[in-house]
């Protein structure tokens, strides 16, 4: 989650965009976060055209929160979500996100768990795998 936090602070920068903690709710990866966290930015005021979730539940719950609000997607406010699963191809309209290829994530992970049982006795170090990204757009955002 940091670094989805500090990867979407990167792309603001990038884009000549100020990052600002009023536009910013921390939650904890499921749909109810989603939604309370859409209530407490328009709680607090905050002005906003887009969402972006650190995960497609949380995305769920935006969505569902902005519609109870009155606020149309992508109409009003584009909604992007982060992994590209079942509920982003299923929710409608459909969640606009960042595919994370879990397939290919799972495997990497089982190869390197079974070269680590198969080599314990070697020491082993501390290893790190980034995998690629894919932007999917879909219509939860303005094209």
């Amino acid at each position: 989650g940091k670094n989805r936090l500090t990867g979407h602070q990167q792309a603001l920068a990038d884009m000549g965009v100020e990052y600002t903690d009023n536009l910013t709710y921390e939650g904890n990866f499921q749909a109810k976060s989603g939604t309370e966290g859409i209530r407490a930015l328009v709680a607090r005021g905050a002005k906003f055209t887009a969402v972006a979730c650190a995960n497609d539940e949380m995305a769920s719950g935006t969505m569902i929160a902005l519609r109870e609000l009155g606020r149309r997607v992508p109409e009003d406010v584009s909604v992007i979500g982060f992994t590209d699963g079942v509920v982003s191809k299923s929710f409608i309209p459909s969640l606009s996100t960042v595919n994370q290829h879990g397939e290919e994530m799972g495997a990497k992970a089982a190869n390197l768990l079974i070269d680590r049982l198969e080599n314990e006795a070697e020491e082993q170090s501390f290893q790190t795998t980034v995998l690629d990204t894919s932007l999917i757009i879909r219509d939860s955002v303005k094209k």
